[in-house]
């Protein structure tokens, strides 16, 4: 009986690795006008200039549906990782999938992150089946990783977090009209939530560095679109926090569409190796 690793695309998976390690993917939709496209993998990402006016849609019930009812056919077991609930219904679909599908073999896990933190966990899943662990201890870990797990991000536009939603319209407008960005972090539901706002980009940069648990464990370094920008991010991250591992990370489409082009995040997660 072999244990698969199931995650919606949101995680921003290279295909190569997918295909490695036999990793199922769930893809998330684009709607761009009239023409709906798909992000995947990676390499897939939809160009993030294109996606004025762009919609966004959740991965689909019938996908995970297809998926794990082949896995049980097949006489295996599966962890599925979703984007944080409280951001998409991806983990609702996939949850009703697996009910639907019946019994224990599948299991869904609620990442309560997103993009590099949810990548993170995917790739220490699939470290551990690769080292034997059993189902019940990948989850068990995977547990310990989302209570020990630190989002934090900023963004420019604002514009984007009040069409998503996150920032009413009379602050998106003040905001900019002030050069305001806000830090805002996922809290314990995997909620977005504003820490501060602070005035210009390095500002807001610097507030998410001075934020970052000073604690051993992989960092994700993650951005939009501005990756040279991310790159120097990296960099400070590296001097300030020597105890982590940070490591450079695009986000999708999807997440460019509610949090705009001028995005950058710091994840970071904790394993049960890491000590403290």
């Amino acid at each position: 009986m072999a244990i698969r690793i199931v995650s919606d695309a949101s995680a921003g998976l290279p295909r190569a690795f997918c295909q490695e390690e036999g990793i199922l993917l769930a893809p998330l939709g684009i709607h761009l006008q009239d023409e709906l496209l798909e992000e995947t993998y990676l390499e897939d990402m939809i160009d993030p200039t294109r996606l004025a006016g762009a919609k966004t849609s959740q991965a689909q019930l019938r996908v995970f549906a297809a998926m794990f009812e082949r896995i049980v056919l097949d006489g295996d077991e599966a962890v599925c990782f979703c984007l944080s609930s409280s951001l998409s219904g991806t983990f609702a679909a996939a949850k009703l999938a697996a009910e639907m599908v019946g019994g224990s073999a599948v299991r869904v896990v609620d990442t309560k992150t997103g993009v590099g933190g949810h990548r993170i966990l995917v790739e220490n899943a699939v470290r551990r089946r690769n080292a034997g662990a059993s189902l019940e201890k990948i989850l068990e870990a995977a547990a310990y990783e989302i209570a020990h797990c630190a989002a934090l991000f900023t963004t420019g536009d604002l514009q984007a977090l009040r069409r998503s939603g996150r920032l009413g319209g009379a602050q998106a407008l003040l905001g900019g009209m002030m050069r305001v960005h806000p830090v805002l972090c996922l809290n314990e539901q995997g909620a977005i939530q504003v820490l501060d706002r602070v005035r210009g980009e390095q500002r807001a940069l610097d507030a998410l560095v001075e934020r970052l648990p000073n604690a051993p464990g992989r960092v994700a370094v993650c951005y939009t679109k501005e990756e040279e920008r991310a790159a120097a991010l990296l960099e400070q991250v590296r001097l300030r926090r020597p105890n982590c591992r940070p490591a450079l990370m695009r986000a999708g489409a999807v997440i460019a569409c509610h949090l705009g082009l001028s995005a950058f995040g710091l994840l970071h997660v904790q394993s049960p190796e890491d000590g403290t």
